[in-house]
Parts: structure tokens; sequence; C-alpha cells
């Protein structure tokens, strides 16, 4: 949970540099606590998706470093000829 300052409240410091949550007329407001994201669930993850996107990026990585190596390969060929 996280701390913030209700709609109609303004945020101000202290005198010790602490922060405040205050109305318009000055006088103090209660912090609200709101959850910003819930915890994360490895349950929540299914396995098939998470596999075919693993899949998927190492495929692409794999191509790209295979392209590279190629042409690097045939830029060496041409220069030995």
């Amino acid at each position: 949970m996280t701390p913030r300052c209700p709609a109609p409240g303004e945020l101000s410091t202290g005198p010790a540099g602490e922060p405040l949550c205050l109305d318009g007329l000055g006088a103090p407001v209660a912090w609200e606590n709101v959850v910003l994201a819930e915890e994360f669930d490895p349950s929540m993850v299914d396995a098939a998706t998470a596999t075919e996107a693993f899949g998927a990026g190492f495929l692409l990585y794999a191509t790209f470093w295979t392209l590279t190596a190629g042409i690097v390969l045939a830029v060496k060929a041409f220069r030995n000829l």
C-alpha cells in the first residue's frame, strides 16, 4: 500500500521537511492508503505462453546472430579473393 493525499488535498512540507497533506484552508488531512499494483503471483503465468514467448525471442536473436555471422564470413571470403 502506498500513501497518497486525497483529491481536495495539497502536498506540502512541514517544518522538519516531512510531507504533509493539507486541505484548501491549510488544515491537515489524513493520508489515504492505495494499492498501486497487485503482488506478482507466479501461478498467473501460463506456462505455454511463456514458453512460446521465450522461443520466439530466442529465434529472433539466433536469426540476427546467424545473419551477422554469415555477412562477416562473406566479407572475409571476398577479401581473400
